[in-house]
């Protein structure tokens, strides 16, 4: 069975990173110094064997070694990491609260209706015999189809 490994630190490793990056930049530079050092004393040296001489090839060649040597690019500042700041939680708006919908009161009433159904006459609750007889009259005094029915109406 194999064994879980140990999670990696990644800040651990990008630090180590850095460093050996850091390292080999500084053994470069230090490495290009002692080549422009050693350039500069060859090109004095042939300066003055061609003052001696008074070849003046040995002087072009003396110069073309000088320009040759190359500049080390500048080292990158290293970014100094901000100390971290706990962040502060907002405190949360209060909520817009949907208003609930008004309770509105029912009341039930008899209502008396032709054929299509438009309303003839109403009544209340307790007045079914009424509503009734209302719809006797109604039947016999005029001809077509009349019914008698429930409805619920918000309270006056």
């Amino acid at each position: 069975m194999a064994r879980s490994r140990k999670p990696l630190d990644r800040r651990a490793l990008r630090e180590e990173n850095d460093a050996a990056e850091a390292r080999d930049r500084d053994e470069v530079v230090e490495g290009d110094d002692e080549e422009v050092e050693d350039a500069d004393e060859d090109a004095d040296a042939d300066a003055e064997d061609a003052d001696a001489d008074g070849d003046e090839s040995e002087d072009a060649e003396a110069e073309a070694e000088v320009e040759e040597v190359v500049v080390a690019p500048k080292a990158k500042a290293k970014r100094v990491a901000k100390p971290k700041v706990p962040k502060v939680a907002k405190p949360k708006a209060p909520s817009k609260r949907s208003r609930a919908a008004k309770v509105v009161r029912l009341k039930v009433v008899w209502v008396i209706k032709d054929n299509s159904a438009k309303i003839v006459d109403t009544f209340d609750f307790n007045q079914r015999p009424e509503a009734e007889a209302k719809l006797l009259q109604t039947q016999t005094d005029k001809k077509g189809l009349f019914y008698i029915e429930l409805h619920k109406v918000p309270l006056e």
